[in-house]
């Protein structure tokens, strides 16, 4: 009784009864009860909830729909996103995920560079892990890089997506700091350092008690897609469109276009971003092989220094300013670029 009356209250998120609920039951019953409820998940479960509601976000719905269970990144508007979800290429897909994933998924990137996938790599191990595959400048695709334990705990991760600004990471994870089933965490990387922040969970009532997943930020993260089974059906998982009324960020992204005047075929190149005053790396992104298109994700009323590499060139850089008041505009930029002759 007890141990269904506090997942009762975790439903509807009384994590305070809950956890009382589960420590009477572990008072009553044996080690094989302990074992079968695994109540020392759910006290963490509640825990973890309890922190998180410290910091409770304010969201409202905007939509709500069941869709495929199978094939519901399909039903997602990635038209604001960097990139999207599509069915994980099988050349990047080991035996143990042949056998044990059913359609997986990868995430790859507008500038077709970056790859980010969930994989239970050679072993299975430790679960499934995430990983990154990079376009190498011969047009092959690397060795899956794994993230690393910053990113992967002992659980499963899955569903990556990388945002707009190349630095933010989102994905979902069923690791020891989740409320219940795959929450949705996020993480940054440093580019001057390689390493990626602690993963700080999204919390409540982003996240609940069942799965929650693929989080995908829109109209400059002051809206975002998610996934969750809170409700749903076997077959069916309820997508919801949210508002974050506190979470908009006054950002700006500037579409770019690299075009080397004496090399008309090449449009490769890497555009690094640094602010300027020797403070490091912001973002840095690939541009389109084919067209030389490109886009960044900035703060305004800031500083920069922008890093042109690539066709042979060598690195060329130039600074530039960013107003304040852009009125969250998108804006353009071209990179010309030749080689000096003496």
């Amino acid at each position: 009784m007890w141990i269904y009356l506090g997942q009762a209250y975790m439903v509807i998120g009384k994590f305070d009864d809950a956890l009382g609920c589960f420590r009477k039951f572990e008072s009553i019953v044996n080690a094989t009860m302990l074992k079968k409820f695994n109540s020392d998940e759910l006290k963490s479960n509640c825990m973890n909830a309890i922190e998180l509601l410290k910091t409770r976000k304010n969201i409202a719905i905007i939509s709500s729909r069941d869709v495929a269970r199978n094939e519901f990144y399909k039903y997602y508007d990635w038209s604001d996103a960097n990139g999207k979800l599509v069915p994980a290429a099988e050349q990047f897909l080991t035996t143990m995920d042949k056998d044990n994933q059913m359609n997986p998924v990868m995430f790859i990137a507008n500038d077709k560079q970056t790859i980010y996938l969930s994989s239970y790599g050679k072993r299975g191990e430790r679960g499934k892990d995430l990983y990154v595959i990079r376009k190498m400048p011969n047009g092959n695709w690397s060795t899956p890089e794994n993230l690393g334990e910053t990113i992967n705990s002992e659980a499963n991760e899955d569903f990556p997506y990388l945002d707009r600004d190349g630095r933010t990471l989102y994905f979902a994870s069923k690791s020891k700091k989740s409320i219940g089933g795959y929450d949705i965490f996020k993480s940054k990387i440093d580019f001057n350092t390689g390493k990626w922040s602690i993963p700080e969970n999204l919390g409540w009532p982003i996240n609940t008690i069942a799965d929650d997943y693929l989080y995908v930020p829109i109209s400059k993260g002051a809206e975002a897609y998610y996934t969750t089974s809170i409700s749903s059906t076997k077959s069916e998982i309820e997508l919801r469109r949210i508002q974050l009324p506190d979470q908009g960020e006054a950002l700006v992204t500037i579409s770019g276009y690299y075009a080397p005047t004496d090399q008309r075929v090449r449009r490769d190149a890497r555009i690094t971003i640094l602010k300027a005053g020797g403070e490091g790396i912001i973002t840095s992104v690939y541009t389109d092989p084919n067209t030389g298109k490109y886009e960044v994700t900035l703060e305004p009323g800031l500083d920069y220094v922008i890093v042109v590499e690539g066709g042979g060139y060598l690195p060329h850089a130039e600074n530039f300013t960013l107003p304040s008041k852009l009125d969250n505009s998108d804006l353009k930029q071209i990179v010309k670029i030749n080689r000096e002759v003496e």
